[in-house]
């Protein structure tokens, strides 16, 4: 099964740089022990993020010169297609864990919340590929709702490549025209560049188990898109790699962009609801006023 059709659209009609469908709702969960939650979705994944902390911690081996970043992540046992293990005990959910706590680690100013403790609560419960990423994105949110100081967003998503043999331009070296080669030269520049039809992002369950070289990427937009995470199982030519990673880039800072929209969009719709609060208040209506 070809992971484009003819027309260069994917399984799901998206074309190559497009990622899925993003929605999100901050404050989802009405608990008095969350200090920040966040519902997100992006295409078919659902994920739950709840922040308890910074808090104070009282135990005899907590750093006093930095806050300690704890995580926990699970996977409902009807998350995912196939067979799965339920709980948050098994060895996927626990190297998650520990690549988010760890990516955070370093984002997170712990220097400035000493002796305390954050906790990141990651709940699955819908997963159609690109799991990790969607879950970086949403505990991203997720401190920003708890006001907790950080450098910058961390956007992940994911990307693969998928160029075979026959797709690339071949150096034709029999005939030794220079022309020839310097046209196919140009031609695998293009092939190779950052926008290249062979880069799909955002990739779902059917892309990400075909097999093709991929890469999972988180990155800082505004610290000149600085790595913090990268992870990759196959071995791949040098320039593929930076394709891959070009457009990963690229599809990142676009999702920032979303995201700086609708936190926008948020927070001038809890601010003209204060108002409106506060306007009731100062001018009691004409039923109150008969009421009292």
């Amino acid at each position: 099964m070809a992971a484009t059709s003819i027309a260069n659209l994917r399984n799901d009609g998206r074309r190559y740089n497009e990622f899925r469908k993003i929605n999100f709702k901050i404050n989802n969960i009405k608990n008095t022990s969350s200090d920040g939650s966040v519902y997100y979705e992006q295409g078919n994944n659902k994920i739950i993020v709840s922040i308890i902390g910074p808090k104070v911690t009282a135990k005899r081996n907590a750093n006093k010169k930095k806050c300690n970043v704890k995580c926990e992540y699970s996977t409902s046992p009807f998350a995912a297609l196939g067979y799965r293990r339920s709980g948050n005990r098994d060895k996927t959910s626990i190297s998650e864990a520990n690549t988010i706590k760890n990516i955070f680690e370093g984002v997170i100013l712990t220097n400035l919340l000493p002796s305390s403790e954050i906790n990141i609560f990651i709940n699955i419960l819908q997963s159609d590929g690109g799991a990790l990423c969607s879950s970086i994105n949403a505990v991203s949110l997720a401190l920003i709702h708890a006001g907790i100081p950080c450098l910058d967003f961390v956007i992940a998503t994911t990307c693969c490549n998928i160029a075979n043999i026959n797709d690339l331009p071949q150096q034709d070296i029999q005939d030794g025209a220079e022309n020839n080669v310097t046209a196919s030269v140009n031609s695998n520049n293009d092939h190779f560049s950052s926008t290249s039809k062979f880069n799909l992002v955002d990739l779902n369950y059917t892309e990400i188990n075909h097999g093709y070289p991929q890469i999972e990427v988180a990155i800082l937009p505004n610290l000149k898109n600085k790595i913090c995470f990268l992870r990759m199982a196959n071995r791949v030519d040098m320039q593929i790699f930076q394709s891959m990673l070009h457009t990963a880039k690229n599809s990142c800072n676009a999702i920032q962009q979303l995201f700086k929209t609708k936190l926008l969009e948020n927070h001038r719709n809890i601010l003209q609801n204060q108002q409106q609060q506060q306007k009731h208040e100062n001018n009691p209506t004409t039923d109150d006023q008969i009421m009292a």
